[in-house]
């Protein structure tokens, strides 16, 4: 039996639409930089909506294979798919017309990618040595429900739970997580074989922890309880503060406001759990804490032209968020390499 380890790393990928492509960027430098496939670097990687992608697929063996997919692999999922995920049919493009429609995109591109990308993988399929925590919210009981793989192997089940009700597909995981109020409809889950025949209506992640670095550390406290230190890296997908009009703002009706109203809660609980992290750590002495994430100024359109827009997937906003990436990766030089040093070190030890 392997020895539990004492030093916990922590891999967190936050939700951003489109705009996955920058952590995607960061992720793969340090693949790049380190030789070992992330999953070997990190005790538990965690993600919400787009990000939870990320996480999945740097856990989860790719179909056929033993190993999950390289970081690189899944930068290209977001810029050669991006069109494809953001794909509106005719009748929605219709009913957007009068800003009726309950959800801006059809879901079936993109759950057909998912189905190709991750077959017929489970949430227990995780590879051995790192675990995954991918968020979600549950409609009908108001709620966060996480995906968790140790729950899904078996492992740290409390009384009366049972392994079967925590283990999914990894597609409908990942559909779950993705499932953005007004950009995509909710979806139905069912776990594999719960004997309670229990379905969850789900969505969006981001609602509950869009930066899910809290549920992370929470969940290595309680299944790493020899872990003495914890080095965690949190990955933003560029911050952003929507300018919210009065002038526009006062008229707005309930439609004209749930964007906006989203994109403001997400993006604040984003950085309120940021700076509890970073003070938590500095106060405690708990490891390393570090979080790398960049600023996009609306009222700026010189930066690379990046829009803010979650779905903006048209050739020339995917080149802005490469060139954002790069500069992000810059910003954040220091910390970047003192990561690579640190997880090249490993490898040679």
């Amino acid at each position: 039996m392997m020895a539990e380890p004492k030093n916990i790393r922590i891999l967190s990928i936050d939700g951003g639409g489109i705009r996955a492509i920058l952590p995607a960027m960061v992720l793969t430098y340090l693949e790049n930089k380190t030789v070992k496939p992330l999953y070997k670097h990190f005790d538990i990687i965690a993600g919400s909506a787009t990000g939870g992608l990320l996480a999945a697929g740097l856990a989860t063996p790719r179909p056929g294979k033993k190993k999950p997919y390289a970081a690189k692999d899944l930068l290209s999922f977001f810029m050669d798919n991006g069109e494809d995920i953001f794909s509106k049919n005719l009748l929605l493009k219709i009913m957007n017309i009068s800003k009726l429609a309950e959800a801006q995109y059809d879901p079936q591109k993109f759950e057909n990618l998912l189905e190709d990308f991750f077959k017929d993988a489970r949430l227990s399929d995780c590879v051995k040595g790192t675990e995954l925590l991918i968020t979600a919210y549950n409609l009908e009981a108001q709620q966060a429900l996480l995906f968790k793989s140790w729950k899904a192997k078996g492992r740290y089940l409390d009384p009366k739970e049972s392994v079967g009700e925590f283990d999914f597909m990894m597609r409908d995981v990942v559909r779950a997580t993705t499932a953005t109020p007004s950009y995509f409809p909710p979806v139905l889950v069912d776990p594999i074989s719960d004997p309670k025949g229990r379905t969850y209506a789900l969505v969006n992640g981001g609602i509950v922890a869009n930066n899910p670095t809290q549920q992370a550390f929470s969940s290595a406290l309680k299944i790493y309880p020899a872990g003495t230190t914890f080095d965690i890296l949190s990955l933003g997908s560029a911050s952003c503060a929507d300018i919210i009009p009065y002038k526009e703002s006062k008229s707005w009706g309930p439609a004209a406001w749930m964007r906006p109203l989203f994109h403001s809660m997400v993006g604040h609980a984003s950085s309120t759990a940021h700076e509890q992290m970073a003070q938590l750590f500095k106060s405690y002495n708990l490891g390393t804490y570090d979080r790398i994430d960049i600023a996009i100024d609306p009222k700026i359109t010189g930066i690379q032209g990046v829009k803010s827009a979650l779905d903006d997937a048209s050739e020339k906003n995917i080149e802005s968020l490469q060139k954002l990436g790069a500069k992000m990766i810059n910003e954040h030089a220091k910390t970047i390499d003192r990561w690579v040093s640190n997880l090249s070190g490993e490898n040679e030890s």
